[in-house]
């Protein structure tokens, strides 16, 4: 059969090349952990995994010095990220074309995605020295997680109580008068156990506008991040589990022109411009569980609340005052899981899981220009039945049910495989569904007077599947993984200052995700990923910031019997589209050039607990755009100090 897109061909011949240039007894070996969280409604083997979906550990955000997680997000396939301006401005994450408010964020089981920011989630807010692991699930799972996961999900689990005692601390500073540090604990016995740590950032920045266009005033940004949770077992039948997090930052931006209050450039391109701008942005995040696990684990329910609130009030340097956006997000749910097994028929496993959600979130918006304040309800119900056959077939498929208030009930679905080929050390995955991205309240509402509500507005709709093949070999030093992708988006809302619509018409994207690790030496590993999408609008353009080509590499040492590390990656964005405004109010298209970002970091441990670090970023000093007219750091260097006490029962 002849397959219909260049694409598919590619895909599969890459897929088959692996099969054909390997010797087939080498053991299977995977990109994924034994455990991989958020790829079901319960946890799942990483061989089990049908999804495409890739896990960061602690230990990948420690080699490379991350001080915030977004930074080893450019290195996972299929994502793209953006970031407008200096530290602390808004870091946007797309998965697979789609946009940014289509990437729902979980911490610690909490959806953390803003209502006042349109369902986006700020990554410029999240530090990376308190996370455990990172699992980045990609395609449609609006039927597990409901809406806001066209292009995936991101689930970021944060560090949790161990028993003993494991206290933790660091500190460094570098370029751009930056400071960091922060401190940690993980304790616990039998029963409980605790996991606290705070994380502090400040820094003078860059010029949020870019300093090639004569703007040499730095934006400044300062952070403090508590999080904390904390697990009481009394017994194997019952456990309590608490999970929490709270950010306080202040950051300076820079104002576009707008060709009103702020003349534009003579051609009548307008930019961003220095200005005395800045936000405080706070967050505060809760969620309580109580789960009863009965006959063996075979049957297991999970009650859960969380909550959350957001509040940024942007000060403006010409319109007088503050806007002030608060928002708030309850949610209560229950699952129950059964799993029965029926040895004596294909050697089956089955689970079935049912899920109920009930959450209420809310705005207020106010300023000089109005008052806005607005909440919005729904009733969620999910099923999901996951089916293993012969320890080597493994199936799952669920629907999800979303009662809403204010605009039309959807249904979604999700189906995924994956089988694994031991003779052959690989395993086939492939996944279809799909995803839907509610109205947000400003969309339903709007955000100033003279707005009109639109009673027929719809819910954002996509469908989408991938089918790939992970392969391993050479003993299972080395594994590739090959993944196809393809997805429809119809009904994208278009809002005006009048009203809000669906369009008309579809954005269609396709494309390659490519992963592989290789260990050829001891203490050596060898990574990259690369990434082709081709994104089209119903005009049959490219939707901006969406680059064709994304790639990343890296390799890291380690030597002198554990106590020293190298790290050097390697991060290409290949060239993008992006929107650029004009005095007279139109708009046009501009393309950013593509850029490559050089970093390296190395560590030596002075004892068995404290190690001394470094690092530069952006070696090659690259003048690059992320978004138009904003400025990106050059070359920087950062030293700092770790310290680590263990004392385990």
């Amino acid at each position: 059969m002849r397959c219909p897109f260049p694409a598919v061909r590619l895909a599969l011949a890459a897929g088959a090349s692996l099969f054909a240039c390997l010797p087939a007894a080498f053991a299977q070996g995977t990109l994924l952990p034994e455990t991989v969280v958020s790829a079901s409604r319960e946890p799942l083997p990483g061989a089990r995994v049908g999804s495409a979906a890739t896990v960061v550990t602690g230990a990948d955000l420690e080699a490379r010095q991350s001080l915030t997680a977004v930074d080893i997000l450019r290195e996972v396939p299929g994502i793209s990220v953006g970031r407008t301006g200096s530290f602390g401005g808004q870091v946007d994450v797309r998965i697979r074309g789609a946009e940014s408010n289509h990437t729902l964020v979980l911490i610690d089981g909490i959806k953390v995605n803003d209502p006042s920011l349109g369902q986006s989630f700020d990554f410029s807010q999240l530090p990376a020295a308190d996370i455990e692991r990172i699992e980045v699930l990609r395609g449609p799972q609006s039927s597990l997680y409901g809406s806001e996961s066209i292009g995936g999900v991101v689930n970021i689990v944060t560090k949790r109580g161990r028993k003993g005692l494991e206290a933790s601390g660091y500190t460094e500073a570098g370029s751009f008068r930056t400071l960091a540090g922060g401190v940690g604990a993980r304790f616990g016995g039998d029963m409980l156990k605790a996991a606290f740590h705070w994380n502090h950032l400040q820094t003078a920045g860059v010029s949020s506008a870019d300093r090639r266009n004569g703007n040499a005033e730095s934006d400044p940004f300062r952070t403090n991040v508590f999080s904390g949770t904390a697990s009481f077992t009394p017994s194997e039948y019952f456990e309590l589990s608490f999970a929490g997090r709270s950010s306080k930052s202040l950051g300076h931006f820079d104002t576009f022109q707008d060709g009103f209050t702020i003349p534009c450039q003579p051609n009548g391109v307008c930019v961003a411009v220095d200005d005395r701008s800045y936000y405080k942005f706070e967050q505060l995040f809760g969620r309580a569980d109580a789960t009863i696990r009965l006959f063996d684990g075979r049957l297991t329910n999970r009650t859960g609340i969380n909550y959350g609130w957001t509040q940024n009030d942007a000060v403006g340097d010409v319109f007088p005052g503050a806007f002030t956006n608060t928002s708030r997000r309850r949610k209560i749910d229950n699952q129950t899981s059964l799993r029965l097994s029926t040895p004596d028929i294909a050697n089956a496993e089955h689970r079935f899981t049912f899920l109920f959600e009930h959450e209420r979130q809310s705005v207020l918006s106010s300023s000089a220009f109005g008052y806005f304040e607005q909440a919005i309800e729904s009733k969620s119900y999910v099923g999901e039945y996951a089916l293993a056959l012969w320890d080597r077939l493994f199936l799952t498929g669920s629907v999800r049910f979303d009662d809403n208030d204010f605009f039309q009930d959807r249904v979604t679905y999700r189906a995924t495989g994956a089988y694994v080929l031991r003779d052959w050390g690989a395993r086939l995955h492939a996944s279809a569904g799909t995803g839907i991205k509610n109205p947000d309240l400003f969309q339903l509402f709007g955000r100033f007077p003279g707005f009109t509500p639109n009673p027929n507005l719809k819910s954002e709709r996509s469908f989408g599947w991938d089918v790939g093949v992970e392969k391993s070999f050479w003993e299972r030093r080395a594994t590739v993984d090959v993944t196809y992708f393809s997805s429809r988006l119809t009904d994208r809302i278009v809002v005006t200052q009048q009203t809000a619509r669906n369009d008309i018409g579809a954005t269609d994207i396709q494309g390659i995700e490519v992963a592989a690790k290789l260990r050829p030496l001891p203490g050596l590993e060898l990574g990259g990923a690369y990434t082709w999408t081709d994104a089209r609008d119903p005009q049959g353009q490219r939707p901006v910031r969406r680059a064709k080509h994304i790639g990343s590499a890296f390799a890291t040492y380690t030597f002198l019997d554990d106590r020293a590390r190298l790290h050097v990656n390697a991060r290409f964005n290949g060239a993008q589209r992006d929107t650029v405004f004009f005095s007279d109010f139109s708009t046009g298209s501009v393309d950013l050039h593509g850029y490559v970002l050089l970093n390296v970091a190395a560590s030596f441990k002075l004892h068995e607990n404290v190690e001394l670090y470094g690092r530069i970023e952006n070696l090659l000093n690259q003048k690059y755009q992320e978004v138009f007219s904003f400025g990106t750091p050059g070359i920087a260097a950062f030293a700092g100090l770790r310290v680590r006490f263990a004392a385990l029962q």
